[in-house]
């Protein structure tokens, strides 16, 4: 660890924040804050509901035996109930500033199933970018979303400058059978998308694994602009897209370990031209299965790791291991900011000194990251509370004596929920809040957002509206659990 920088504001302290939005402002269905920008004066957010009731009817398809009770109570009419007994529509919200009102603007439309059932056309938003074209005076907002399974795919909202949200071009981009476009930029006067589901309960794979480019106002017009994978059929989803300031940076998915590649925009034969920066997981492998972040300080690329599923993807065991921060430099060399060494090499330790997951092994995922007053954030996805329902015998003879030996009530209460650090430097770390920020049902920092002198941080906490506690006389007993739902804390 070095020295901290000099002449830097001072960090964002748990004090700081006020909490804006509690119980998924008064829905516990609405799980995730999946997407946030200001827009005219006010924060939008873009809400995901009933996450965990939609992986109820699918967690053991993914081998998540060990789990003895999901925490939530999934339709008893199985995949039909999630029309028929649920309300998924997503909904966008936009939050004052100035008087702290919320407001829902805008809910998804809905269709009739041929059972008479009613599909909303998307239950959640998870991407918005602000974007101007050529020879146009006004920026619109555009937001991406995710698709309900008998949805005809994923949409591009435009919200245009009086207010009106239309849809911005065809299903899944141009017509591609996808349910979720996971990340959109704008990057030197174009819209770049990445899909990254698919139906079948493929949340984070889809078929094309590529970025598509848009240059047509109407939305009417998408080109893919990379190769498959960039060639390497290794490459099952680009994950995650980042504008910086010269170039647009695309990070994998990828069970061997992530890549980063980089264009500056030029084209070569019709696509742009790539360079690779990262490969295998930047020496980890297989445990940097994802990149979930990334974000430019101070002439730097960091990157944010994860393995999906919260750290431990059992189909493809993955894991379980905590998530890892590197950065690469303007010359191209990388550093290990928080994770571990490389094949036990001194010479390779974090140089922060900060193990991986900020010392803490259930921060599956660097979900966030954002610069604010000359501070780096970053925040974790952390599912420690999952240990609550949790079959210990199942898990293997190893984690089962640690589990009795420490207790689970022990690390949950040390360990569990979200945390938020930040840093002046890349080397000296500060943790913000940790536990949640008092609550540990919020599992993720989704969002994080500089905006006007503010901080604004914006949760995933699908534990509602009610959730499976322990009863006392043995099995499990469904009760309310008021701080389940997203929550959103605002820097006053």
């Amino acid at each position: 660890m070095g020295i901290p920088a000099s002449r830097v504001a001072r960090g964002v302290n748990r004090n700081d924040l006020k909490l804006v939005a509690s119980g998924g402002l008064g829905d516990g269905f609405n799980s995730y804050a999946h997407a946030m920008l200001p827009w005219r004066g006010k924060l939008f957010v873009g809400i995901s509901r009933c996450v965990f009731q939609s992986l109820a009817l699918h967690h053991h398809s993914s081998n998540w035996s060990h789990i003895e009770r999901w925490p939530v109570a999934p339709p008893t009419d199985g995949l039909d109930g999630l029309y028929t007994q649920l309300d998924r529509r997503g909904q966008i919200f936009s939050y004052d500033f100035s008087s702290g009102a919320w407001e829902n603007v805008y809910t998804s439309p809905v269709f009739e199933g041929e059972k008479g059932e009613v599909i909303p056309r998307e239950f959640g938003y998870r991407c918005m970018v602000k974007h101007g074209w050529h020879g146009h005076d006004d920026q619109c907002l555009y937001i991406t979303s995710t698709a309900t399974g008998r949805s005809p795919g994923s949409t591009i909202i435009r919200l245009d400058s009086s207010g009106h949200f239309t849809q911005f071009g065809d299903y899944g981009l141009m017509g591609l059978p996808v349910t979720s476009v996971r990340s959109l930029v704008s990057f030197k006067g174009s819209l770049y998308a990445s899909p990254s589901g698919s139906r079948g309960s493929r949340s984070n794979t889809c078929d094309y694994p590529a970025v598509f480019r848009c240059d047509d106002p109407s939305g009417s017009t998408w080109r893919k602009v990379s190769a498959d994978g960039f060639g390497d059929d290794s490459n099952i989803t680009v994950f995650t897209l980042y504008a910086g300031v010269d170039h647009l940076y695309a990070g994998t998915l990828n069970n061997s370990g992530c890549q980063i590649w980089r264009t500056d925009g030029a084209e070569v034969g019709g696509c742009l031209s790539w360079e690779c920066l990262i490969r295998n997981g930047a020496g980890r492998g297989s445990l940097n299965q994802a990149v979930a972040s990334m974000c430019e300080f101070q002439g730097s690329l960091y990157v944010g790791t994860g393995i999906q599923n919260g750290g431990y993807d059992i189909a493809n065991d993955i894991g379980p291991a905590a998530s890892e921060i590197f950065r690469i430099n303007p010359d191209l060399s990388v550093d290990t900011v928080v994770g571990s060494r490389r094949n036990r090499d001194p010479l390779t330790a974090s140089i922060s000194g900060l193990s991986p997951g900020f010392g803490n092994p259930l921060n599956g995922y660097i979900w966030s990251m954002c610069v604010h007053d000359g501070w780096l954030y970053a925040g974790t996805c952390n599912v420690g509370v999952m240990l609550e329902y949790v079959n210990p015998v199942r898990i293997g003879a190893t984690a089962e004596r640690l589990l009795a030996h420490v207790g689970v009530e022990n690390i949950v209460s040390q360990q569990a929920g979200a945390e938020l650090w930040r840093t002046p430097d890349g080397e000296n770390w500060i943790p913000v809040f940790r536990h949640g920020l008092g609550n540990k049902y919020n599992l993720g920092i989704r969002n994080l957002l500089s905006y006007r002198s503010r901080l604004v941080v914006g949760t995933a906490n699908p534990f509602g509206p009610s959730i499976y506690r322990p009863s006392n006389v043995g099995g499990w007993d469904l009760a309310d659990n008021p701080r389940g739902g997203f929550e959103l804390f605002v820097q006053y």
